[in-house]
């Protein structure tokens, strides 16, 4: 377990710097490696903050429908999105090398806990 997670450190510190560099010679291993990494971080912090649906779902739907139901609405909503993203999350984590689907393409819209589907994708 423990070289499981050093490898796993060292790949994700790899990828980092790889993303870090955007001065790209036109080698399209680099890019394969930008979007690898775009897709276990994304993955990553899908898992880790999964959780923040509940908010959010609460959020959104006092804002959409403005009555006192909605906190229990956005409540359960939000659990079942958590539940959602969070899965999501260990699927891109645990796939981030495979090339799937499309380009390394997330499988959530959005993205992140915090965007609105409005929003731009950041590095895009």
């Amino acid at each position: 377990m423990k070289s499981v997670t050093r490898c796993l450190l060292f790949l994700i510190a790899a990828n980092f710097a790889v993303a870090a560099d955007k001065n790209y010679a036109g080698d399209p291993m680099e890019g394969h490696m930008t979007l690898m990494s775009r897709k276990l971080i994304r993955g990553v912090t899908n898992v880790v903050t999964g959780i923040g649906e509940v908010p959010r779902q609460i959020t959104r739907a006092t804002i959409d429908e403005k009555s006192a139901a909605t906190f229990t609405q956005g409540t359960v909503s939000g659990f079942g999105m958590a539940i959602v993203r969070t899965a999501v999350g260990v699927i891109e984590t645990a796939t981030f090398v495979i090339q799937a689907p499309g380009n390394y393409d997330p499988l959530l819209d959005p993205s992140f806990v915090w965007e609105d589907r409005d929003q731009p994708v950041a590095g895009e």
